[in-house]
């Protein structure tokens, strides 16, 4: 075993801290071993890291059998969920921080692009694709396309980076992967840098996994009022045009709306051919429709208060941590 001071210089000369928030129900072993290997590399790529691990209390005893070899292990308290990436800042060693996803696969050029953006920004917010991508990822990838046809990042933040001081002390940090968090973070004056060409591998999540975090991801709109405006309104206009003009009307209406959505995510998909496949773009009318839907499941959850836990989030220690500290 190294000895400890040996532990604490290589934490202190560490390029960074790479914190991965983990949240899932019962996990292949592959999957997971998967991930073991991949922050092994990630910590020989001189990174201090960290598994906050906010899975069912069901599994996580096999999670922290195969990953807290990899990295510190920390696992938020019974029912105090909310924000627990922030209480995990406040324990991490380095300045320069990157929160991901157990889906996420920064490979070494995109690792040191974000690092170095990190020297001048607050907030950096890397591209997301999906690799190999199923059908249902390429609903996803034609709605990113779409977004960065507009000028946005492609996707919403399932990785991030950031600097410790400049965000330790804001509100909702949690939904940076859970939707549009940056914007969150922008609204209470962190300055959030785009990184348009930083590209971050994602490992597709199986169909049942997509399915039950349409409304999560939905409710990221809510940050983006005209885009909220606009998904809410799609299904009840082509409803109104249907009693107004008839069938045709709203066909060619339809038609109209499915031709502008692929031409915007074929403009997003120029700069990301080598990263997206071209047919994704075909998927952008599909997209549209799926993210209307999916809203209106987030207003009903939202009212329902399903997504409201008011809770202040307490990280409880690996069991190998405890026995160390004689608890």
């Amino acid at each position: 075993m190294a000895h400890p001071s040996l532990c604490r210089n290589n934490i202190m000369t560490a390029r960074g801290t790479y914190l991965v928030a983990f949240d899932s129900g019962p996990a292949p072993l592959d999957a997971l071993l998967d991930l073991a290997a991949y922050l092994s590399e990630i910590k020989l790529a001189g990174f201090e890291v960290i598994i906050l691990d906010r899975s069912p209390a069901a599994v996580i005893e096999e999670h922290r059998r195969v990953l807290r070899w990899v990295g510190r292990y920390l696992v938020p308290g019974p029912n105090h969920r909310t924000d627990s990436i922030r209480a995990a800042l406040d324990i991490v060693s380095c300045e320069r921080v990157i929160v991901a996803d157990s889906r996420s696969r920064f490979g070494p050029e995109a690792l040191d692009r974000l690092c170095a953006l990190l020297e001048t920004h607050e907030v950096v917010e890397p591209e997301p694709y999906v690799a190999p991508l199923p059908w249902w990822g390429g609903i996803d990838a034609a709605r990113n396309l779409m977004q960065r046809g507009l000028g946005g990042v492609s996707g919403p933040a399932a990785a991030v980076g950031l600097r410790r001081s400049a965000v330790r002390g804001l509100h909702g940090l949690d939904v940076l992967l859970a939707g549009e968090g940056s914007r969150s973070l922008a609204a209470q004056g962190a300055e959030v840098h785009s990184a348009s060409g930083v590209f971050v591998r994602r490992v597709p999540e199986l169909l049942r996994a997509w399915f039950r975090d349409r409304p999560l991801h939905a409710a990221g709109d809510f940050d983006a009022p005209h885009r909220a405006a606009f998904h809410c309104a799609l299904l009840p206009l082509f409803a109104l045009l249907v009693l107004i003009g008839g069938v045709h009307l709203a066909a060619f209406s339809a038609a109209a709306v499915a031709f502008a959505a692929v031409a915007l995510a074929v403009r997003g998909w120029i700069g990301a051919f080598r990263y997206v496949p071209l047919h994704a773009c075909f998927l952008a009318p599909v997209a549209l429709i799926e993210r209307s839907i999916s809203l209106y499941w987030a207003l009903l959850r939202r009212f329902s208060g399903i997504d409201d836990p008011r809770r202040v989030p307490v990280l409880e220690r690996s069991r190998n941590e405890r026995a160390a500290s004689g608890r």
